[in-house]
């Protein structure tokens, strides 16, 4: 049993709102260690991770909400969560029925729960949040904009849980894939890893993450690096080499043709928006 919380209702002490046609937003803080009950919100909404990290129980999964993350919440999910030590500052997008109805029909954007971590996602939620504190006359129209190419770049990134399970070796794969993502991994050795044909491998892989496995290995080296950037003071050259690229230049292109922007840059925003919630 869970209670269903009304449009623009979240838990935790609100900072502040601000709503636009069709989007309603807000900046929530949670203190340190706070369970949440089961429960479940009338409208679909995407989270931001901006501070802290929480535990969220949903469907018969769990995932871990660190910086960088974005969740979508498709309408009456239900989801339970818990605060880690450091409790969490949180922005939501929350989306009213009409206006989901019409992205949905210009993206994949699926009807289940879906997250991203870090990437071009990150960089574009960061720069939302940014937008979404500034009070001038352009700030609704570059809020609205930057929405949109949120929910272009998640359907690029392929569409989020298929209603269809995948087998659990290809769990399995994934699993192995974010523990050794650093690492020169070939396609015998993850299929050797769980007893499947590399062509089987290959397809089914491509079937349920609609992404081949050197594309998904591409995007958890970048995911890493970005929360690298953001967290730590590391030069390039070091974050590159634990990311698993060859060198620093290998990993500026990479990271530029995912992002959109050099790892530099992509720090500097970062940290800017991170002055700007403490001010």
């Amino acid at each position: 049993m869970s209670w269903k919380l009304p449009a623009g209702r979240f838990c935790g002490s609100l900072v502040r709102r601000r709503q636009l046609p069709g989007f309603t937003f807000t900046e929530s803080v949670y203190s340190a260690n706070l369970k949440l009950p089961k429960h479940c919100h009338e409208r679909a909404y995407c989270c931001f991770v901006l501070q802290g990290a929480y535990t969220e129980q949903y469907e018969d999964r769990i995932r871990d909400c660190s910086p960088s993350t974005l969740v979508f919440h498709p309408p009456r999910e239900e989801h339970a969560e818990r605060f880690h030590e450091n409790g969490g500052r949180l922005f939501r997008i929350e989306i009213e029925p009409g206006r989901l109805t019409s992205i949905r029909e210009h993206t994949s954007l699926s009807e289940r729960p879906a997250d991203f971590r870090g990437g071009r996602l990150a960089f574009l939620a960061t720069h939302l949040y940014r937008e979404f504190r500034e009070e001038d006359l352009a700030a609704p129209l570059a809020m609205e904009g930057l929405i949109l190419e949120m929910f272009a770049e998640a359907t690029r990134s392929g569409t989020p849980l298929r209603p269809e399970r995948p087998p659990r070796w290809l769990g399995q794969v994934s699993d192995l894939l974010h523990e050794r993502f650093s690492e020169s991994l070939t396609l015998k050795t993850i299929a050797d890893s769980v007893a499947v044909h590399p062509v089987h491998l290959v397809r089914s892989f491509r079937r349920f993450y609609r992404s081949t496995i050197g594309q998904y290995l591409r995007r958890l080296r970048i995911e890493f690096a970005s929360q690298q950037l953001a967290a730590t003071d590391s030069p390039l050259a070091a974050i590159a080499v634990a990311s698993g690229f060859a060198d620093q230049s290998h990993f500026t292109r990479t990271f530029k043709r995912l992002t959109g922007v050099t790892p530099a840059r992509y720090r500097v925003v970062y940290r800017g928006a991170q002055v700007r919630q403490r001010r």
